[in-house]
């Protein structure tokens, strides 16, 4: 699986810079964190933090619109939070993704509003309580991901950028089951915040 997944990343980045012979690209790199929580688990807040890094490769179509690729690893998941007079059991998932975010920018002076579509691939899923690592679900998480972004960049100066992003899953991540706590026929869903610093290599 993980083959399949590295020769998928590397057939789109190859098929991004194929056409760099007729548009200007610049690259970049970016590093940070995310803030996550998963739709009809039962629980509630972005208590789950995690890792966000990667790159991405953008081009001008005009002084205001921007094109985007980039090519990203991001921690998602939950993480159950500890209330005072509750039950607490410790529940935590944790879910890794190799991701490829296409994204449309307006730029306003230093600020670019983002809107775009991201496809992600599951690379690594636990979930786990205060007792020990289990199988909470019959079902199996979604190898892909198909998800909707919004997103506010601030360009600091010509090299250094700060972003924030959410993310949402559009497909379920996991289909429902006896045994997990959502309703039928709709699933799971991922929801995440990050926020990361980017550098522009120009």
């Amino acid at each position: 699986m993980f083959r399949k997944i590295l020769l998928v990343s590397l057939f789109i980045l190859f098929a991004v810079l194929s056409q760099a012979q007729e548009r200007v690209f610049h690259a970049g790199l970016l590093g940070g964190i995310s803030a996550s929580q998963v739709d009809n688990d039962g629980f509630a807040h972005f208590n789950k933090l995690g890792i966000y890094a990667g790159g991405y490769i953008l081009t001008e179509f005009s002084d205001k619109w921007i094109g985007e690729v980039g090519m990203t690893y991001v921690t998602k998941g939950s993480k159950e939070q500890q209330v005072s007079g509750q039950a607490y059991y410790g529940y935590k998932m944790t879910l890794g993704y190799i991701e490829f975010p296409f994204i449309l920018k307006f730029r306003m002076h230093e600020w670019d509003i983002e809107l775009g579509l991201s496809g992600g691939f599951l690379l690594h899923s636990k979930e786990e309580n205060i007792w020990q690592e289990e199988a909470f679900s019959d079902s199996e998480f979604e190898t892909f991901e198909f998800a909707a972004i919004i997103g506010v960049n601030y360009s600091f100066d010509d090299k250094w950028g700060l972003n924030l992003r959410s993310s949402n899953s559009i497909l379920p991540i996991r289909y429902p089951t006896d045994n997990v706590y959502h309703p039928p026929l709709y699933g799971q869903r991922n929801i995440v915040l990050t926020l990361a610093v980017r550098y522009f290599v120009r």
